[in-house]
């Protein structure tokens, strides 16, 4: 019971310690994040961009997407707490937690766009299909597509886009976007504002634009105002089409008390005081005394500075989490100058140590005891790039692969097995989607896809950094899969 309690305890101090860690992210390359250059936009984050009215919001789904799918890869999961579009760049603000059950839902939480190019309708397609069964959850691939190969509406064909983060961004539009969504007049934004408060519910005014503001209020709320504002500023029934948004909005009656100046003040005229249930008395917000506040959001950067040392002609090899193996590599392979050893176990590195040192190739191999990911980034850090590099891990590469990817040189040979073949082979299709951002299937040819998706893996990797794999070979023996591939830079492939 002690020993519950504890674990308890600082299971809540970690979440609080999570709670007040925050993650922001600014993207100006709005120009590819909003469908000029799709193929791009899919280099660096995995999703294929459109041209649609929406470009601006995809764009926002799309970082979102990217950010989740990274995070996912080491156990984590984000939660958007704001996401703005403004000017020429889009900025988001997320929460970063830690939890193994919890992502399993990443390929729930993303989709596929179907976006119409002749109305604009869209249509989406979750990667992954998430069934609630009893305490337990059940994870399958997602059925589709939703939609035929014409639009039902206008019977144009359909473009792909994304996959996009499908869950809610926690934003609000515009007040003049609703406004011109009904044809009346905008109500003055401290009446707006006062209503959101009545109404329970957080407001702010927004840094990108006077007229404009930020809340948790959700869109039945906002359109509940709204109404209430247009029965004391009328518009022209008359003149709205019965087929319009405006119609239809204005034709349905509040289904919430929204407890607002003007909406009071109406209702008095005919006699009836307008009453939350619970209110013991009129509550009176005073917004006039409050001093409008101006956020300026700003990054900034601290460049590191990078001794340039000079390129060693002879040929470098690493094997990260090794065995034994690699020292039968250090005495027969021709040419070798350096090779490094790494396992993050000690007695392991130990043990390498000694093989070596029995072999004869101590002056040849290196012992090291590190994070394997970390060793390679100071590696490129300082500018020297491993001819070979083989990740040998005990189940999954998939937090290996970035700093690979980053670290061979150019035309070097990158060696990658991977053990975890129930996932990869369709046994636990949510876990191979957070891993490898595919979804397994259970099929005939299983094991044939699990080569490609890790294929497919490591060269979307690769693209963010401006470089593309040429694959040599693909094994699949026994329980695990391995491939050969040759990494290459150049942004035009």
């Amino acid at each position: 019971t002690m020993r519950g309690a504890g674990e308890e305890r600082r299971g809540e101090e970690r979440r609080g310690e999570e709670r007040r860690r925050l993650l922001c992210i600014t993207c100006t390359d709005m120009a590819v994040m909003a469908g000029n250059n799709g193929e791009t936009c899919y280099t660096k984050y995995g999703s294929m961009s459109l041209k649609a009215r929406y470009c601006h919001e995809m764009a926002l789904r799309i970082i979102l997407r990217s950010v989740d799918q990274r995070a996912a890869v080491y156990q984590r999961y984000v939660t958007p707490l704001l996401s703005v579009s403004v000017d020429f760049y889009i900025r988001v603000f997320l929460r970063v937690h830690t939890g193994q059950s919890v992502v399993k839902n990443c390929a729930s939480k993303q989709a596929l766009v179907y976006n119409c190019v002749g109305c604009g309708s869209f249509h989406l397609q979750r990667m992954g299909k998430r069934t609630p069964s009893g305490h337990h959850v059940k994870y399958s691939a997602a059925t589709g597509p939703p939609i035929g190969p014409e639009c039902e509406h206008c019977g144009q064909r359909h473009q792909l886009g994304g996959p996009i983060w499908a869950e809610p961004l926690h934003d609000v539009s515009f007040v003049q976007k609703l406004s011109s969504t009904i044809h009346c007049t905008t109500p003055p934004l401290l009446q707006f504002k006062s209503a959101l408060l009545h109404a329970q519910h957080r407001v702010s005014l927004s840094h990108a634009c006077k007229n404009a503001i930020k809340t948790d209020a959700p869109p039945a709320v906002i359109w509940d105002i709204m109404r209430s504002w247009e029965k004391t500023n009328p518009v022209k029934r008359e003149k709205l089409s019965e087929t319009s948004p405006a119609f239809k909005i204005l034709s349905k009656e509040p289904r919430c008390a929204v407890l607002t100046e003007f909406a009071r003040e109406w209702m008095a005229q005919k006699g009836v005081r307008l009453v939350v249930p619970g209110e013991a008395e009129r509550v009176v917000v005073s917004l006039a005394e409050e001093e409008e506040e101006k956020e300026k959001e700003g990054a900034s950067g601290m460049k590191e500075e990078e001794e340039e040392e000079e390129e060693e002609e002879e040929k470098n090899g690493e094997e990260e989490l090794t065995a034994t193996a690699v020292v039968g590599e250090a005495c027969e392979v021709p040419g070798l100058r350096s090779v490094t050893a790494n396992d993050f176990s000690a007695k392991a590195a130990a043990l390498i140590a000694r093989n070596a040192q029995h072999n004869g190739v101590e002056h040849l191999l290196q012992a090291s005891c590190r994070d394997a990911s970390m060793l390679m980034y100071e590696m490129r850090g300082r500018k020297q790039p491993y001819d070979v590099i083989d990740i040998d891990p005990y189940g999954s590469p998939a937090s290996f692969l970035d700093a690979a990817v980053q670290t061979v040189s150019d035309g070097g040979l990158l060696c990658i097995t991977c053990t975890d073949m129930a996932v990869m082979a369709g046994n636990n299709g949510e876990t191979c989607y957070t891993k490898y951002g595919s979804m397994s299937l259970k099929a005939r040819y299983c094991h044939e896809m699990a080569l490609r998706i890790i294929l497919r893996s490591v060269d979307q990797r690769a693209a963010v950094y401006q470089r593309y794999v040429t694959p040599l070979l693909s094994v699949s023996v026994d329980f695990y899969i391995r491939v050969f591939l040759r990494v290459h830079t150049g942004p035009v492939r």
